[in-house]
């Protein structure tokens, strides 16, 4: 992302006819621009400055639920580690690189630790489309040349956010080991201050500890704790665990293969556990994570078998939906993230504590 691109449909093209060339922006699939196309580009293009008015107009006590969710991934994040280091498959070579890489995640909720929005929001012009676009590249060009002309590696500035903090969504990085939670999700239904811990640990926990769960998975697990990518064969993981690790993958694509829903799609895939295989496992072992903090941290009286199992029935609730026959189709084809049935369904039957707790 050195030199910074916008999306396509943001561009003039130039399109030819009978008289003279004329430039007229490229036209989306459904052949004109409407509201949402403008919405999108503006999120897009300016994510600082729409984060900046969505963080004044709706999003209230900032810092103390900043503080309140960072908190809470640490300790996801250092029970993560705590299940590696108990795990009786994993070498003990293997778990100590695991185990310092989990720890050195960094948390960074609602906001970066290192943020600003845009400051040239003063200069843009409603009626100046291509001058505003220049304005927009000369800047993103000009910050990636002040950051990488600093000396030293800051894992926070680097990773800055590509969209703004509205956005419904939490993300792992793997090139800076950080997970990243917006504050746009951090609203209801995802998290709401006024439910019971078990709730909000069934909820917005079970997000954390899927992304502090993509460190390991099939992809992340690549790379080491200081973010550089590691070849199959070089001492980060032993060949043992590797080939045990790979063996569990195979177990778990094997399941989410299974795609017998009386569909009458054109092309179901073959493959869809291997399509799908780093979400389902970051699913399987984030909520047990968030599971495991709840249950060292929830005070005595609070953890009862009706408790556990309301824990369950939130995580459950999170992913409920209803499908159309067209949004299943194209879900199934492309979507790197299982079908929310199967987000629910296939995650429990693979938790010991799930079958225990009912």
């Amino acid at each position: 992302n050195y030199m910074p691109k916008l999306e396509s449909n943001s561009y003039f093209n130039i399109h030819t006819n009978d008289r003279a060339p004329s430039h007229v922006l490229k036209r989306t699939s459904h052949g004109t621009y409407d509201e949402s196309d403008c919405i999108k580009m503006t999120q897009y293009m300016l994510p600082g400055l729409v984060s900046d008015r969505f963080m004044s107009d709706v999003f209230s006590h900032t810092e103390e639920t900043r503080t309140k969710i960072t908190q809470m991934g640490e300790n996801i994040r250092d029970t993560l580690a705590e299940m590696i280091h108990e795990s009786d498959w994993i070498d003990t070579i293997s778990k100590r690189h695991l185990v310092a890489k989990v720890r050195n995640i960094i948390v960074r909720a609602i906001h970066p630790n290192i943020w600003k929005p845009e400051p040239f929001g003063h200069r843009l012009v409603a009626d100046r489309y291509l001058h505003n676009l220049n304005i927009i590249r000369r800047f993103r060009v000009r910050q990636n040349l002040v950051l990488w002309r600093k000396d030293g590696f800051n894992r926070d500035e680097v990773a800055r956010f590509g969209a703004p903090l509205s956005t419904v969504n939490a993300f792992y990085s793997p090139i800076t080991n950080t997970i990243t939670i917006f504050a746009g999700i951090l609203r209801k239904p995802f998290y709401d201050e006024k439910s019971d811990m078990a709730s909000i640990y069934a909820s917005i926990g079970s997000v954390i500890g899927h992304e502090c769960t993509h460190s390991i998975d099939s992809s992340g697990v690549r790379f080491d704790a200081y973010c550089s990518f590691r070849r199959l064969h070089d001492g980060w993981l032993m060949p043992e665990t590797q080939a045990r690790f790979h063996d569990k993958l195979k177990c778990v694509v094997d399941e989410y293969n299974v795609v017998d829903l009386n569909l009458q799609c054109a092309n179901v895939p073959t493959n869809y556990g291997v399509q799908t295989l780093g979400e389902d496992v970051a699913d399987i072992i984030g909520v047990r994570a968030a599971y495991k903090t709840w249950l060292k941290l929830a005070p005595p009286e609070q953890v009862t078998n009706s408790s556990k199992q309301w824990f369950w029935v939130t995580f459950a609730q999170m992913w409920c939906s209803h499908y159309s026959q067209k949004y299943i189709c194209n879900r199934l084809n492309g979507d790197e993230h299982a079908l929310s049935l199967f987000r629910v369904d296939n995650t429990l039957r693979n938790i010991v504590e799930f079958k225990d707790d009912y």
